[in-house]
């Protein structure tokens, strides 16, 4: 025994007492979620039958997920311990699926098992999933489809189980518990190139070219998934398309997104996508269904994705990306009206790689061209690659492109498109001194905020007008670098303090006198302002970058200065009731610093966190 104490104790000293709490999500699919996040053990409505002492929260993510994480820990007794969850009604179900990640640190001989089972009505334990490990295993993730029994009784139960002799293991973890049915998509799409007549081409089909097995293993998609299918299902099958479910990813270490799902799926002919039997909704096994987004790959229209969160019914997601480009984001480039009221996406990306232009051309179309079958360069779809797909498609579409979500973990850089996953807006970037600024005015709608004379066209130009309580979002006045308050900002950004708004004039213009109020300094005015828009010839040159537009204000009776002014909170406050904020003047070229009641209406601009 002290050998054995001996071996773990340096293991020992670094782990955490913090264990599972069950969370029943609001969308009616998932039964149970368990992150394991809230520090008791068992968690709210588990058990534990046997040696439960050794059942702890460990502070490491060795399971593959996000710490915490539980932890069965080694004891010299032979016996078998479950943690059990709650009963749950299953009542008219044949099918839910169970899902977690796990790690087995292996010590020597046979055993302990470790596995999955359930039960109803507090009878006898069925396995659905079990190992026998004489090395260590994992982490890894498993998928169990469990149809016994159990499933459909009013009080299933599931657990997590270690059989044997409890000696021979070190540790056993468990993360990311699930038990769910699949999210069902019911998403509508139409792609540009055999939209013919309200309806889209099946020329692929019925000619024979299209292919029985997935063709979205190649690069960029690199899709591992194997499906095929004996035969294409129907006539109105139109072609093969890449689903996937992402969403924006919290960990500022990792990408900014992350995919959840992916799974290849058809395309009839009125623009639905189907499983592969071509007729029934796309299931994907998918537990946390939580500000999901779906997007769609073609081989050779433009990606797309949705604009808004997914919002499941009953497992039932609805998208209908055909009503409108808004649908979309970046929609404006990357969809177009097919006939009154229908939109759908462009074709002519022969490579795939979001934009069309001269390389879908001369690599793709031209090697292609005069060839007959399944080929990317056949932008209209009809079997055939000739000038038809030139003339009618690509050459309409050449130059436009459209933003797609990073979800290959390279780091944002300065310069790229922020995505605001709150509602779909989507904001330029700039990188200016050491400081990385949005070149756009914020448009989230919260609290009290205007659009310019309530016209939603306004907004979308200018962004909206706040006041201060607003972009605070409830913190305190903060003068600091950074100033420390997200307010009503995206993630990983914040409003900026009078302090950082210094840093920035200075750097483009170091006569500014950061301490004086009014305008001063010699130019850095003009080299904020934007090079049009501006009343009376008081354009600026934009050296900057920062792009600044006169939005106007809502003053204390009604909205003014539209044309001729732009106004800037900051975080910082002056004497009570009031707040400093940047100003830019169509006659000047100089930049004005000045303070303003905080019931006013201004524009925001946001600075990425450092």
């Amino acid at each position: 025994m002290m050998r054995k104490s001996l071996v773990h104790s340096a293991k020992i000293s670094t782990l955490l007492i913090y264990l599972i709490s069950l969370i029943m999500m609001s969308f009616g699919q998932t039964y149970i979620y368990e992150d394991f996040s809230l520090s008791q053990m068992p968690p709210y409505g588990w058990t534990i039958d046997n040696v439960a002492s050794q059942w702890t929260i460990s502070s490491s993510n060795n399971a593959g997920g996000n710490y915490p994480e539980a932890r069965f820990q080694w004891i010299q007794q032979i016996d078998t311990s479950r943690l059990i969850s709650p009963q749950i009604d299953l009542t008219g179900l044949n099918t839910v699926f169970f899902h977690f990640n796990h790690m087995y640190d292996d010590y020597q001989g046979d055993g302990p098992v470790v596995g999955v089972a359930t039960r109803s009505s507090t009878g006898d334990w069925t396995s659905v999933w079990e190992i026998l490990p004489t090395a260590n295993v994992g982490p890894e993730k498993i998928e169990l489809e469990i149809s016994n029994g159990d499933v459909g009784q009013p009080d299933f139960q599931i657990c997590c189980y270690v059989k044997g002799d409890l000696f021979n293991l070190d540790y056993w973890y468990v993360d990311d518990i699930s038990l769910f049915l699949p999210v069902e998509l019911d998403v509508t799409l139409l792609l540009e190139g055999p939209y013919v007549n309200d309806q889209m081409t099946n020329h692929l089909n019925v000619s024979g070219y299209l292919p029985l097995s997935q063709p979205y293993s190649v690069p960029p998609w690199n899709y591992p998934g194997t499906e095929t299918v004996p035969n294409i299902p129907n006539s109105n099958v139109t072609d093969w398309v890449l689903v996937e479910l992402i969403k924006p990813n919290p960990y500022p270490q990792q990408a900014p997104w992350s995919v959840e799902a992916r799974k290849p799926a058809f395309i009839l002919r009125n623009g639905t996508i189907t499983g592969l039997d071509g007729n029934s909704m796309l299931s994907i096994q998918l537990s946390d269904t939580d500000s999901l987004y779906v997007r769609i790959h073609h081989r050779n229209h433009m990606s797309v994705m949705s604009s808004g969160i997914l919002s499941p019914d009953n497992g039932i997601c609805t998208y209908d990306f055909t009503s409108g480009s808004e649908m979309a984001v970046e929609g404006q480039f990357a969809m177009k009206e097919l006939s009154p009221g229908k939109w759908g996406v462009l074709s002519g990306d022969g490579n795939a790689d979001g934009q069309i232009n001269n390389r879908d051309k001369n690599d793709i179309w031209l090697p292609q061209t005069n060839n007959s079958g399944y080929f990317s360069g056949d932008f209209n779809m009809d079997g055939e690659v000739n000038e038809n797909d030139i003339e009618g498609f690509w050459k309409i579409n050449a130059g436009k492109g459209s933003w797609v979500p990073d979800t290959t973990g390279i780091p944002f850089v300065c310069g790229d498109s922020l995505f605001d996953a709150r509602d779909g807006q989507l904001y330029t970037t700039v990188q200016i001194g050491d400081q990385c600024w949005m070149e756009e005015n914020l448009n989230y709608a919260t609290g009290t905020s205007w659009c310019y004379y309530y016209n939603t066209s306004y907004c979308e130009t200018y962004g909206r007008l706040y006041n201060w309580e607003t972009i605070m979002n409830g913190a305190p006045g903060s003068n600091s670098v950074p100033s420390g308050v997200q307010g009503i900002c995206p993630v990983g950004w914040h409003l900026p303090s009078d302090a950082e708004w210094c840093i920035l004039t200075q750097y483009i213009d170091s006569t500014v006198d950061c301490n004086a109020t009014g305008y001063n300094g010699t130019d850095a005015g003009i080299k904020m302002k934007s090079t049009w828009g501006w009343s009376s010839g008081g354009n600026g040159t934009n050296a900057s970058g920062f792009n600044a537009l006169p939005g106007g204000c809502m003053g204390i009776y009604h909205f003014d200065d539209l044309y001729l002014f732009a106004y800037f909170w900051s975080t910082t406050e002056d004497y009570p009731g009031y707040a400093w904020l940047i100003k830019l003047n169509y006659g000047l070229p100089t930049v004005g610093r000045y303070f303003s009641l905080k019931s006013r209406g201004y524009s925001v601009r946001c600075i990425k966190d450092e």
